[in-house]
């Protein structure tokens, strides 16, 4: 019997209540809102749903959201970085939008001038 991953998932937008400027941008194949659960427990904060979207190539689309945020000097730690929700949501769409060229993608980390700027 042969195993498949799954590629498509869902991409996630958090920001917190209590850690006003802090996202968590991260993938799920499961229920969104049993995922943010989770991370609610986990932080002992609340959890807002910023934004989701259904993409294919999932943890590659992931990554490279990561990476740029990691250049750009917004890492946290983990999936946690310092920015604005509206900043994060702006680079996913921009990458969805110009669609999964992944070649294209991973020599592009850090030349994308509009997102540059400051939460």
């Amino acid at each position: 019997m042969k195993l498949y991953k799954i590629n498509g998932a869902t991409i996630y937008v958090l920001g917190f209540k209590e850690l006003p400027g802090i996202i968590k941008v991260g993938i799920t194949r499961r229920s969104g809102a049993r995922r943010v659960s989770e991370i609610g427990r986990q932080l002992r904060a609340t959890p807002m749903v910023e934004y989701s979207t259904y993409v294919e190539e999932a943890d590659q689309f992931e990554a490279i959201v990561h990476r740029q945020f990691k250049f750009l000097g917004r890492h946290v730690q983990g999936e946690y970085f310092e920015a604005s929700p509206q900043l994060a949501i702006d680079f996913i769409e921009l990458y969805r939008d110009k669609g999964s060229d992944l070649e294209y993608w991973a020599g592009k980390t850090g030349d994308l001038p509009r997102l540059e700027h400051r939460a």
